[in-house]
């Protein structure tokens, strides 16, 4: 099949800021707005084939090192996997003989249609106080939000056929305000310690929030987003220390604490008789959509060094370093998520929540040519929130929850510049260099694996030229 993808994103932003020196520092304060347009649809055009499709003929290659689903030191081989050249080129010879499914393009082309105007005006007021080896900084931002969202409502019949769709909207605003308080003590001129509270925002991605609904007959299954979502707030608490390198970088040390309220996640259940907004006339399908979580919170490490190595020995005093760790606990209250039969003493975590990240990467600069090689990883994290079923391996006796996760994050890029003149600069990037397989499984990564996914290595060349 083939995806094509129309997205247009328009994005206004302005700000007034003034600043008022006083006896003991300097007063700030100003107003913002930012305006967001956005337009987009999606056609999806798949194809049937019209002959007997006979796997024999496709061309294969050894394969010598994929061993998939790892479970108690025994692993499925692969020993041979198709061509993916020879394949290209079947499916190229082959055109002819593949169908356009009409069914299909229209369910995309009427359901996935989307736009959303999305406007956000603040204004804020901050001072700062110096008093010998302490600073004071504290300010309030207040915020109002305006959305409006357009999408579509379309149903699939009981033989998979679509039926149809309609336009549908939401409209949804919204003030809130966001204080910070600051408290920085310097140890010396090159070391602080700095205690700070504050409160952000998390605004929900749009196809959380889009009004689009989908009826599928032929599955049992209604997919809609939530308008109704509110955007989650988070009360933070950070505690840092922070040292400065003479020759350019920092060191630091944080420990954290947040309190989430309004948190967002998927949601998936079986809609009962008495389901809410009418959905009763659906009961026993499955509905896939959003909500808000009533609260969570997370707490945790983070250390980061960051230095030019200017002090090394000859060509190496050109090279630069950066490396940070961060640990994360959470824990969030989830609806129906909580009971002895259900893991009461073991709450689920945030969703998307990696519990450790590791980023290094090194970096080079002389003259007029510069580069960095960097290394991302992260643990894996849940990716959406499941429904109660037993699991037999395990205990006939209990239940657990079939929460999805995303495997472990592994990225390795890197990027070169090359400066030719003083307007033509030669470029290089490249990313997931060594391609790396992510699995994305429930439960238990050896019992319960979904898929696995190579994306593939991404390298661009390129020239660049500037007035």
């Amino acid at each position: 099949n083939q995806r094509w993808y129309h997205d247009i994103d328009n994005e206004i932003t302005g700000s007034l800021d003034f600043e008022v020196p006083f006896t003991y520092d300097t007063f700030k304060f100003g107003a913002s707005a930012l305006m967001t347009y956005k337009d987009g649809d999606q056609e999806r055009f798949d194809t049937d084939y019209d002959r007997r499709l006979n796997l024999i003929d496709f061309q294969t290659v050894l394969n010598e090192d994929w061993n998939v689903f790892d479970r108690n030191h025994q692993t499925y081989h692969l020993p041979w996997i198709v061509d993916l050249h020879k394949a290209r080129d079947w499916y190229y010879g082959e055109y002819p003989h593949f169908d356009f499914n009409l069914e299909r393009w229209a369910i995309t082309a009427e359901t996935d249609y989307y736009s959303a105007n999305e406007n956000v005006y603040g204004t804020y007021g901050m001072g700062t106080i110096s008093m010998g080896r302490f600073r004071f900084l504290g300010g309030l931002r207040m915020e109002y939000s305006s959305t409006r969202y357009d999408a579509r409502d379309g149903t699939i019949s009981d033989e998979g056929r679509f039926r149809g769709a309609v336009d549908t909207s939401a409209v949804n605003s919204y003030t809130h305000f966001f204080p910070n308080a600051q408290v920085v003590y310097s140890i010396t001129r090159m070391t602080n310690v700095r205690l700070a509270y504050s409160r952000a925002i998390g605004r929900p991605n749009f196809n959380q929030l889009s009004p689009y609904v989908l009826r599928n007959h032929s599955s049992d299954a209604l997919n809609h987003g939530n308008p109704n979502l509110n955007p989650m707030l988070s009360n933070n608490l950070d505690l840092l220390f922070e040292h400065y390198f003479m020759d350019v970088g920092q060191f630091t040390v944080g420990l954290y604490y947040k309190q989430l309220r309004d948190f967002v996640y998927s949601y998936t259940e079986i809609i009962s008789p008495e389901g809410v907004d009418g959905e009763g006339l659906y009961a026993g399908w499955r509905k896939n959509t959003y909500l808000n979580g009533e609260e969570a919170m997370a707490y945790g490490l983070e250390v980061s060094w960051q230095q030019n190595l200017s002090f090394l020995p000859g060509f190496l005093g050109y090279s630069g370093i950066y490396a940070n760790y961060s640990y994360a606990y959470s824990e969030a209250d989830v609806s129906g998520r909580r009971g002895p039969d259900y893991g009461e003493d073991d709450p689920p975590r945030l969703q998307n929540q990696r519990p450790h990240v590791v980023n290094a990467g090194l970096d080079y600069s002389r003259g007029a040519f510069s580069g960095q090689v960097s290394y991302q990883w992260g643990a894996p994290s849940i990716s959406s929130y499941g429904d109660r079923e037993r699991v037999p391996e395990i205990d006939p006796d209990i239940r657990v929850w079939f929460d999805r996760y995303r495997d472990a994050a592994n990225n390795v890029s890197i990027t070169l510049r090359y400066r030719l003149t003083d307007n033509f600069r030669l470029w290089a990037d490249g990313s997931n260099l060594f391609n790396y397989r992510s699995v994305s499984y429930d439960y238990d990564r050896d019992l319960y694996p979904r898929n696995a996914t190579l994306s593939g290595r991404s390298i661009n060349l390129g020239v660049r030229y500037t007035f």
